[in-house]
């Protein structure tokens, strides 16, 4: 807040006064709707608890025996028929399959399924009824109809009752356009009482906000006058009772203070510039002693580095600086000296690593054929060793299709002494068979028996009869013949029937030794299985381990062919650090060096010694 002027924040304070009127006048507003709303559901409520009660003293009477069922529904329907409440309130009936049982505006729905029917909005009315009806037993229903007297459908709230008994939905509903209509009225009324009251406000708060904005910015303008030393300046409103007043007078107080500061300020800085000139003064005398001491030394130090620059760290500075300068051409001597025995250390170390390049060349030289050597030699095993890799592959791999032909075999074998033994049950049953049709023929010979027996007896009985019986005796023969064929042919069939008996079980005889030497073969390549099975497992085991030797023996080459890189760079490297030994040696020869171990100091010899190395002289 404190980046806004105070008459912006005045401002705000009015505008959120008026937001929270404008809130309040919204909160009451929408709690008059839902009251008023409220009391249209509870009217509803009433209306449809007054209908069910209808309903279940119709349903009790039908319970007592008073009335028939039929009897007690056409009642219940014309007493919610005649129920009317308010200006246009009644009731309706439908059934859960959307029938309208009894609607008393619109009697032309009675007995219509109005599943289809639907609001200007597309909601389904019928079906939301019942669904509300289900789902909640009784609940409220949304939608819009049309009113008497108005071309428009406007909104309209109902509520639905379930009476489970009869299966029925009972239903009323109001029109609630008219509470639109007086929310808006109060809300209009309300309206124009807060805008009178919010510009009743905004009047007095502008006029508030000007007398305390209008002083303060007078006691602005006078503090930019006095922040422009405008000391003179007159301070307004230093006669007001108020925090304004206050401020005008603490205004004045500090117009006067900074003025009297001001001066004293003034007054100091002469002062201080007057010793600052005298200051100047000494200080340029003093740079021209101080340059003319410095052209010296540089001239001296500058012919020392044009030395130093040919390499030559034989002369040494023997003039003596002035005092001030002293210590450089001390510091100078001694850095020559530090230099030129650091210089004989490096030519010392330089052939130290000269020697050392040249083993260490002619060692990685026979590093590197050697290396090249075993990279060949590596290189050969790895392609020996895929080679018979590969082949245990192979082999792995036929072994695994034979493996799998064997099971094969194993199977057929099993699903052959399966035929097999099912043979021997068919075999079985076909002797089975064949008894059975020897006894039957057996019984044929017992029948044709008795009837040549009967036969004979019915010849005889026809002799007997004379020329009656003479036809009777013809056919008596012709019977007694059938039973002879019939006899004859049983015999034969008996005797083809004990052939085929003795051929059945002889085929017996050989299934069954079929079914044991398939039997036996079962066994044979169960075990040639396993032996197939271990050795191919075995032989999957041995192509994995030549696969990770392989890969071994691989890594080795590839490393080892690393290392003979390595060696050629290293070779490399040895060369080039020779080389760079001999440039090394050649340049430190360059710088000519002091053969004594003295420094001259003026008119004095000074010692100086760097590690037993020699030092300099003068020239």
């Amino acid at each position: 807040m404190s980046l806004f002027r105070i008459s912006t924040r005045l401002y705000l304070l009015v505008g959120l006064s008026l937001f929270v009127v404008t809130l309040a006048m919204a909160v009451t507003l929408s709690t008059t709707a839902d009251q008023l709303l409220e009391e249209r559901k509870d009217l509803l409520r009433t209306v449809d608890e007054v209908a069910v009660s209808i309903v279940q003293k119709r349903f009790a009477d039908v319970q007592n025996g008073a009335l028939s069922e039929d009897e007690a529904r056409e009642a219940a329907l014309a007493e919610l028929a005649a129920v009317r409440y308010g200006e246009s309130g009644y009731l309706w009936v439908n059934d859960l399959q959307q029938v309208v049982l009894m609607h008393p505006i619109k009697p032309e729905l009675n007995g219509k399924d109005v599943t289809d029917m639907k609001d200007p909005d597309g909601k389904a009315l019928w079906v939301e009824f019942v669904n509300v009806a289900k789902a909640e037993k009784s609940g409220f229903v949304d939608y819009r109809w049309p009113k008497p007297g108005i071309d428009e459908p406007v909104r309209k709230l109902s509520h639905v009752t379930l009476f489970e008994p009869w299966g029925w939905v009972i239903g009323n509903g109001v029109y609630v356009d008219d509470l639109d209509a007086k929310v808006w009225a109060s809300a209009k009324k309300t309206a124009a009482i807060a805008a009178a009251g919010c510009l009743f406000m905004v009047i007095g708060a502008l006029s508030i906000i000007r007398s305390v904005t209008r002083p303060i910015r007078h006691l602005q303008t006078a503090m930019n006058k006095i922040a422009a030393e405008d000391f003179a300046a007159a301070v307004p409103d230093v006669n007001r009772g108020d925090e304004v007043g206050d401020m005008a007078r603490t205004l004045v107080s500090l117009r006067d203070s900074v003025n009297e500061r001001v001066q004293e300020r003034l007054a100091a800085a002469e002062l201080q510039r007057q010793i600052i000139d005298r200051e100047r003064e000494e200080s340029q005398r003093s740079q021209e002693l101080h340059a003319q001491n410095l052209s010296v030394v540089v001239r001296e130090l500058g012919a020392g580095l044009k030395r130093l620059a040919d390499c030559n760290i034989r002369i040494t500075i023997d003039e003596k600086f002035p005092a001030d300068f002293e210590p450089l051409r001390h510091d100078f001597n001694n850095s020559i000296a530090t230099f030129q025995a650091t210089l004989e250390q490096v030519l010392q170390q330089t052939q130290a690593l000269q020697n050392n390049g040249q083993e260490m060349r002619e060692a990685s030289d026979n590093l590197a054929k050697r290396t090249e050597q075993q990279a060949a030699a590596l290189e050969q095993t790895s392609a020996a060793l895929e080679q018979v890799s590969s082949t245990v592959k192979l082999s792995s791999s036929r072994m695994q299709d034979t493996s799998k032909l064997v099971v094969d075999a194993k199977a057929c074998a099993s699903a052959s002494g399966v035929v097999v033994r099912d043979a021997v049950e068919a075999m079985g049953r076909i002797q089975a068979a064949s008894d059975e049709i020897t006894q039957i023929i057996g019984v044929i010979d017992q029948i044709a028996f008795q009837t040549n027996l009967l036969a004979l007896n019915a010849g005889v009985e026809a002799a007997r009869a004379g020329d009656a019986g003479k036809g009777f005796a013809v056919v008596a023969q012709e019977v007694r013949e059938l039973a002879q064929r019939s006899a004859v042919a049983a015999r034969e069939i008996k005797e083809l029937i004990g052939k085929s008996a003795e051929e059945v079980a002889s085929g017996v005889r050989l299934v069954n030794e079929t079914g044991t030497a398939l039997g036996s073969i079962e066994e044979f390549v169960s075990e040639i299985n396993s032996n197939v099975d271990a050795i191919a497992t075995a032989a999957a085991e041995q192509a994995l381990g030549l696969s990770q030797i392989s890969a071994a023996v691989s890594s080795i080459d590839q490393m080892t062919q690393q290392n003979a890189a390595m060696v050629e760079e290293t070779t490399a490297v040895s060369h080039t650090l020779a080389e760079g030994s001999n440039l090394l040696a050649h340049l430190v020869n360059r710088f000519k060096l002091n053969r004594r171990a003295t420094i001259r100091e003026g008119d004095q010899i000074v010692e100086h010694r760097n590690s037993g190395d020699l030092g300099l002289r003068a020239a």
